[in-house]
């Protein structure tokens, strides 16, 4: 938390983007989901969740330059979603990675990366991630103005 407490509020308070879109692959299908909803509940903006393949179908013309895409990136599907990453910056989003650790692969095709550092799994991980997206819907919420019980 201390290490990222600071990016989560700076990229929240940007204001720049109204629309978030969570991708994650495996288990962290279910933490992308539950930053889409943490997003809407408390900030009261349009997000979405995906696996991290299916943003190449349909989801992928709602895309630009005021989308966030926070990308999950996972042991298991690693490969895929490195591959991801520069077609994601070619639709013009702008992209935060949340990885064990930002190889120069991941700097070079993010504008943001939280690497976590923890020696944990996959499923070790999210309980680590999951109070930080939520931290950001938090932020989000606060510089909106909306009120945060």
């Amino acid at each position: 938390m201390e290490r990222h407490e600071g990016a989560a509020r700076e990229l929240a308070l940007t204001g720049r983007f109204d629309q978030y879109i969570y991708l994650g692959h495996g288990p962290y299908f279910g933490l992308a989901s539950e930053a889409m909803l943490k997003t809407k509940e408390m900030a009261c903006t349009p997000a979405e969740a995906y696996h991290s393949q299916e943003i190449m179908h349909g989801p992928r013309y709602a895309v630009g330059k005021s989308t966030l895409i926070t990308v999950m990136l996972s042991d298991g599907g690693r490969d895929w979603q490195l591959a991801l990453l520069p077609k994601l910056k070619g639709f013009g989003a702008q992209v935060l990675a949340i990885s064990e650790e930002a190889t120069p692969q991941v700097r070079e095709h993010s504008d943001w990366c939280w690497d976590l550092r923890s020696g944990l799994s996959d499923y070790g991980r999210m309980l680590l991630a999951m109070p930080l997206v939520q931290l950001f819907a938090y932020y989000r919420a606060l510089a909106l103005g909306k009120e945060v019980d």
